[in-house]
């Protein structure tokens, strides 16, 4: 089964008298091993892009049918966004007939990045138009609409989520002017409802789409904003890259990912080659205990150093996946490619220099699968981090490669 953060936001969504969305992460943990293999699909303008699907069920809903994953496409430029001004950076009065926004909206009561002990976030926003006929969102940074796709979990895979692990999250997404003023949040009341597609093909859109509009005004967007998802009561906050609204605003990324390693067949030799001839090597924090892994997954930090020649510039992913290799040699692990959504920092790095960040892998097994926990059996193989994302502009895509590590699961 698949983790659908859709579905489950579905479930909650009449209740839009509270101050946050709702998520209960005790329901659908046990089913994020597969979250990302229902991607999320947006057709953008002049071409498609593609979003690996960081929340399984915040793209297509079809029923009786499960859309075929998308193919990686390679653009020829990725936009850096350059902050300008929205042309009325700080408006005062709302249209005729709009409701301002409750609070946090037009508060200056920004969240503060701090990490949970059990709670983690991650995702992005996409600018857009969901279109009526197909159910699905035109990607366009002078869209209508904004789909939120800030997913919550465990802070580490196969523990408990929610503050005091009471598997429960409290989420909310938000975006900040110029000014400091909070402009936009993810607010119940002004969630788009579900559509059907007119076109017959039965698709549902999900929920998480929002109008792309000023809480305060009612007016649209515009300019650059800075992005924050947070969950108050887990005390877990994260700054995400920042949005720009316009026709020269913020695309969803997209590149060409290249020879993925694959579940149940032999470990590539790029990869079994650890970070040599890729872009970065990837070093685990030395705090993690290789020999107490845990079988549903990991989460630890990382540290990305570039291997030259020249520099290399970007956004530091928010995380970075792994894959398992048995003694045989044969990849047995899933790759969730993590690099879908960037975080706020950028990277401007040479030979030798690097960067921070984590991985974050759930052990989605293709063969030596436990049939009790339905993660990895006990035993030991060798982890290797592999994960690419994209250059600050251009179709170069950057490979960061780590490992082996020997783990032991109990």
């Amino acid at each position: 089964m698949s983790m659908d953060f859709g579905r489950a936001l579905q479930d909650i969504a009449a209740d839009a008298e509270r101050v946050v969305r709702s998520v209960e992460i005790g329901a659908v943990t046990a089913r994020v091993r597969r979250r990302r293999a229902q991607g999320v699909v947006l057709r953008s303008v002049g071409g498609l892009a593609v979003v690996g699907g960081l929340v399984a069920g915040a793209g297509l809903v079809a029923e009786h049918a499960t859309p075929p994953p998308p193919a990686a496409v390679q653009v020829t430029e990725i936009p850096t966004p350059t902050p300008t001004p929205s042309p009325d950076p700080a408006p005062t009065t709302a249209v005729d007939g709009w409701v301002v926004g409750a609070a946090p909206c037009g508060t200056t009561d920004v969240p503060t990045p701090q990490d949970s002990p059990y709670l983690s976030l991650r995702g992005g926003l996409i600018i857009g138009d969901l279109d009526p006929a197909t159910a699905m969102l035109d990607a366009d940074p002078a869209g209508a609409d904004l789909l939120d796709l800030v997913e919550a979990g465990p802070e580490t895979p196969g523990t408990p989520a929610g503050a005091d692990g009471d598997g429960a999250s409290h989420l909310m997404t938000v975006l900040v002017d110029e000014s400091g003023t909070i402009a936009f949040w993810s607010d119940p009341a002004r969630q788009l409802p579900q559509l059907r597609a007119t076109d017959g093909s039965g698709v549902l859109s999900t929920y998480g789409y929002y109008p792309a509009v000023d809480c305060r005004t009612g007016r649209p967007l515009a300019g650059t904003y800075r992005a924050f998802a947070s969950d108050p009561s887990a005390a877990e906050t994260i700054e995400l890259a920042p949005l720009t609204f316009g026709p020269d605003g913020t695309r969803p990324l997209s590149w060409n990912r290249g020879t993925l390693p694959t579940c149940g067949e032999p470990a590539p030799a790029a990869l079994l080659a650890g970070g040599a001839g890729a872009d970065f090597t990837v070093t685990l924090d030395p705090g993690f205990a290789p020999d107490e892994a845990r079988s549903a997954g990991i989460h630890v930090p990382v540290t990305v150093t570039a291997n030259g020649p020249g520099r290399l510039r970007g956004q530091v992913p928010q995380e970075l996946s792994a894959v398992l290799v048995d003694d045989a040699g044969v990849v047995v692990s899933e790759n969730q490619m993590m690099g879908d959504f960037p975080s706020a920092a950028t990277f401007d790095v040479g030979a030798g220099e690097s960067f921070g960040t984590s991985l974050f892998s759930w052990f989605d097994m293709c063969d030596h699968l436990d049939p009790n926990t339905g993660w990895a059996a006990r035993g030991s193989y060798d982890l290797y981090v592999y994960d690419t994302f994209p250059a600050a502009s251009g179709s170069t895509t950057l490979t960061a490669v780590g490992g082996p590590y020997r783990i032991t699961v109990r």
